[in-house]
């Protein structure tokens, strides 16, 4: 039987309802501590599972509706953005006597930034009020989620006591998994990443982590690597909920058994094709501010959230007039990918300041702010094919297409095959390989055109004031024509075939003169 999930995230202000709510759906209550237990409000988060059959043109489908209950109270917020990075559905949940709260909007914010545009509102405890007051809470809710990415999302009076209500909002849930269409750009072309918020030991089994697969997939007996210490992990099984699966595919919660301690897997570590193990201490992305007001100080430390993980990280613009770009720079290593969504909160982390989307995570050494530097980010601002087509035309060092498939975390094939289609569609670029490493690089040929004139006419001026020589070096004949890119692509520009015929037929034109002379 086929399989659909759709992870589904609540949120909201502490003690409205968010657990019960669950509770109800599900039958699972995600409050597992003792303290939660005791104050009565949830500190972690919570996971729980509701499974159904269902037919989707005229074939019947396993459904799993995941839910992930993130705390409600300011001082969690940390577990809090740790449970809505993972998901692409979010129940914002409000509580009719209470109406609108302050976690409602700092919620409502972060589900903004993180660039979640599915949901549905909850409006709970309408047996505590008065159906006026369920009129006037109506009203501050759609003033409330005017123009947020939850504008137009439905919005369900429900009691978490009697249940009304919840029949209708489960039955909408199910309908948006129903329309859930399966990314097969992001199963078959990107590498796997499944985000870890959970790890835990069983008897007899080992290690199990649990989990998000963001994209890509992978199959019992594959092997991932970990993050937290780049070591292998043979994934040893699969389930999904109750259920044992062979494979795990991008959009689908997860436990997933591999064979490593247990202390060395912990909530924001990820498990990652071998392909994409790429730490970095700083990457550049887009960025914005909440409030248009707001300082940012590239002295300060701010708490950085990224998937499941925190870091503490420094901050400062790529471009004073705009603000468009940033630089975060991390303590720590840290994995990204072009297109991950973050959060930044001020430097105590009482609330939140923005967020952005990383853009790269190959910061160059030199020149970070520079104009072509700027471009560049921009370029990168695209879908697949259109940003290796804007990158290629403004790259004079060309564009690496091994950092272009890591960066986006792309197979190897589907890169080979954007670049093949470029030139059968006979898109001006060449693709030369450099040695020793075997890096593809694709560079425009007006590039390659104007550094061919360069070392012409520089191989030219040489021997008419050295006729006695046999040659130049390469180090020197690459500093003479200001060489801005690797010594690999310099050499490989000197041997591709069309250049190396034209060198090897001036110098012997050249040598023959000078021999000419000498004889005369």
């Amino acid at each position: 039987m086929q399989s659909k999930s759709l992870i589904v995230a609540t949120a909201g202000h502490v003690d409205h309802g968010k657990t019960s709510l669950v509770n109800f759906i599900t039958g699972t209550d995600t409050d597992t501590l003792a303290e939660e237990k005791q104050r009565g409000l949830t500190i972690n988060l919570g996971f729980a599972y509701h499974q159904f059959e269902q037919t989707i043109d005229s074939e019947t489908y396993k459904c799993t509706l995941g839910f992930v209950d993130v705390p409600g109270h300011i001082d969690f917020i940390s577990n809090m953005l740790a449970g809505v990075g993972s998901v692409d559905f979010v129940l914002l949940v409000i509580a009719a006597d209470d109406g609108i709260m302050p976690q409602t909007r700092e919620h409502l914010a972060i589900i903004k930034l993180l660039g979640i545009k599915q949901g549905a509102i909850a409006l709970t405890k309408i047996d505590r009020v008065v159906s006026d007051r369920v009129g006037q809470i109506n009203t501050e809710i759609e003033i409330l989620l005017a123009g947020s990415n939850l504008q137009s999302s439905p919005l369900f009076p429900l009691s978490n006591q009697s249940g009304e209500g919840i029949k209708e909002l489960v039955s909408h849930l199910k309908n948006e998994l129903k329309n859930t269409l399966t990314d097969e750009h992001n199963i078959a072309n990107k590498n796997f990443r499944f985000l870890i918020d959970r790890s835990f030991s069983v008897k007899g089994i080992g290690t199990v982590a649990t989990g998000s697969t963001r994209v890509g997939q992978a199959s019992k007996d594959s092997e991932a690597l970990c993050t937290s210490n780049g070591q292998p992990a043979r994934i040893r099984g699969l389930r999904l909920h109750e259920d044992a699966i062979d494979t795990v595919v991008s959009g689908q919660r997860a436990a997933l058994n591999i064979d490593m301690d247990l202390d060395q897997v912990t909530r924001g570590d990820w498990l990652i094709d071998p392909a994409s193990y790429h730490p970095v201490s700083r990457f550049d992305g887009t960025f914005s501010l909440l409030e248009s007001n707001t300082k940012i100080r590239p002295s300060s430390e701010y708490h950085l959230y990224l998937g499941a993980s925190h870091h503490i990280v420094n901050l400062r613009y790529l471009d004073m007039d705009s603000k468009r770009f940033v630089q975060v720079k991390s303590y720590v290593p840290l994995f990204a990918h072009y297109g991950d969504r973050f959060i930044i909160r001020d430097p105590a982390s009482e609330y939140t300041l923005g967020g952005g989307e990383v853009v790269d995570t190959f910061v160059p050494r030199k020149k970070r702010s520079s104009k072509q530097r700027l471009e560049s980010l921009k370029a990168m601002c695209n879908d697949d094919s259109a940003a290796l087509v804007a990158m290629v035309a403004i790259a004079e060092e060309g564009t690496d297409l091994n950092q272009f498939a890591i960066n986006r975390n792309l197979t190897a094939n589907y890169v080979n095959d954007l670049s093949s289609s470029l030139q059968a569609e006979n898109y001006p670029l060449t693709r030369l390989e450099l040695k020793p490493n075997g890096t593809n690089v694709l560079l425009h040929e007006k590039f390659f055109n104007n550094y061919r004139k360069k070392i012409l006419n520089q191989i030219e001026s040489f021997h008419a004031s050295n006729p006695s020589q046999q040659g130049t070096s390469e180090p020197a004949l690459s500093r003479s024509v200001n060489f801005s890119g690797s010594h690999f692509l310099f050499n490989v520009l000197l041997q591709s075939s069309f250049l190396r015929f034209i060198v090897f037929t001036t110098y012997v034109a050249r040598r023959t003169l000078s021999n000419e002379k000498s004889h005369l």
